[in-house]
């Protein structure tokens, strides 16, 4: 036990180190509807979700969370501004006690964009549309207390009528002990192309984000406090809370570094659904996300 943890220490600074190396052509807002964040409850946490991610929303999150899951299928649904329809569907399946393996996709779309001339002054000459995907595959293993994770990402985006396709990769670790959860994401540690039809390139920005959290356990209620920092156009600060009644009624609490944001959740048996509430200067967002454990 004690190389493995040697050996995932080792990889974690020479992950790390490739994190931080500069790159000179990095398309500063490639895939940006990113930052808009998947699930409810993450987002009503504030973001504050690598260290606790639910299982089902783990592949964007931390797929390390994928390691001790049951067979789970999740969804999303969100209209940011209410200009966008942002959609996220999954499923989680374990395979062993000790590996988990997911597969998720997540698309943004926006329709009905006007269309102007070059030339100042000229009229709406038509309408065009974006739709931008990511396709996930995740894979797991849980080594005591230690769960490690990966992605394979497909990316593919659509703006008018040029095209563009790319493939990627996240990293993830969570370390738990007792109520305690530390946890860092590594988004596009390495290069993420992707290649338009037109012959340009854009390279993903990468992404560091590394979390902790801690559990208090009472006789009817649980209450969580969580702690991220997100590293992908600045330094950003999230923090959450949870306060959990008898593991069926949940209500959230955070602050995303600029706003409050909150939400709640039920779980009925086998089947949850969250809500999140979020204000921002282009109008609120609300977000509703659900699921079923098999």
């Amino acid at each position: 036990m004690k190389n493995v943890v040697n050996k995932i220490a080792a990889y974690c600074l020479l992950f790390t180190a490739c994190c931080l190396l500069s790159s000179s052509h990095a398309g500063e807002y490639t895939f940006d509807f990113l930052q808009l964040d998947v699930g409810a409850r993450e987002c009503a946490l504030g973001g504050a979700s690598t260290s606790v991610p639910s299982s089902g929303f783990s592949s964007f999150w931390n797929p390390a969370a994928m390691a001790d899951s049951k067979l789970m299928l999740s969804f999303m649904h969100a209209s940011p501004f209410g200009l966008e329809n942002l959609d996220f569907l999954s499923v989680v399946i374990p395979t062993g006690n000790q590996f988990g393996t997911g597969f998720s996709f997540l698309r943004i779309g926006i329709s009905d964009i006007s269309r102007f001339g070059e030339d100042v002054g000229t009229g709406n000459i038509g309408k065009f549309g974006i739709d931008q995907y990511i396709f996930f595959a995740s894979f797991a293993v849980n080594k005591k207390d230690i769960l490690i994770g990966i992605n394979l990402k497909y990316l593919q985006s659509n703006l008018d009528i040029l095209k563009g396709n790319g493939i990627g990769i996240d990293l993830g670790a969570i370390y738990r002990k007792g109520k305690f959860s530390l946890g860092v994401n590594l988004k596009n540690p390495f290069t993420s192309v992707i290649v338009y039809t037109s012959g340009t390139k854009d390279i993903l920005k990468r992404d560091i984000r590394g979390g902790l959290s801690y559990r208090f356990d009472l006789e009817f209620i649980k209450l969580l406090f969580t702690y991220d920092i997100h590293s992908m156009y600045k330094t950003t600060h999230h923090i959450g809370t949870e306060l959990c009644i008898r593991d069926c009624v949940f209500i959230r609490l955070g602050s995303n570094d600029t706003n409050i944001v909150g939400g709640g959740g039920v779980t009925v048996g086998r089947f949850f659904i969250d809500y999140a509430f979020s204000s921002h200067v282009l109008g609120p967002t609300h977000r509703v996300s659900g699921g079923v454990s098999i």
